[in-house]
């Protein structure tokens, strides 16, 4: 029940909501302005919804909450961290393709930091997770780059 309300909730399926009531109202009842102006406002919530300064201003105000770690906020405050759980991204499985060249850009930064980390606090052990309906999850994908990194560290070094 509460994945269906997520699923209902998120901003497109509001805005389909709002344009299908409107189509509802322009086609069944005498109320044609007050169906105009619900998909008009369907429209424009669509516009907000899918536009980067939009999108961008509500991300920010959460990302501000936390601030970037530092290398010294990482050695003198976090030394103690033993694993470090890296939450699986979209891939774009294609074995033809480097691996790096697989990975959707949010989900490269978020392999990307994981393994800074790690190479940063030399104990800890990455979790990675992730499934796709490819051959290949995105776990086993960014444990494929992670082994690589790790063991050309004095490479990066």
């Amino acid at each position: 029940m509460v994945k269906f309300l997520a699923h209902i909730l998120f901003p497109i399926p509001i805005c389909i909501e709002i344009f299908l009531a409107g189509l509802f109202i322009l086609w069944f009842t005498k109320k044609q302005k007050l169906g105009k102006a619900i998909i008009t406002i369907g429209v424009i919530l669509l516009l907000l919804f899918s536009s980067y300064p939009f999108s961008h201003f509500l991300l920010g105000s959460l990302e501000k909450q936390y601030p970037t770690l530092n290398d010294n906020d990482i050695l003198s405050n976090y030394s103690d961290i033993k694993y470090i759980v890296i939450l699986g991204g979209a891939i774009a499985y294609n074995e033809r393709l480097p691996i790096i060249s697989q990975f959707y850009s949010s989900s490269l930064a978020r392999i990307m930091e994981g393994i800074r980390l790690s190479l940063k606090l030399s104990d800890t052990k990455l979790i990675v997770s992730g499934g796709t309906p490819f051959p290949v999850t995105s776990a086993e994908l960014m444990a494929k780059l992670s082994e690589e990194f790790k063991e050309n560290k004095n490479c990066l070094l």
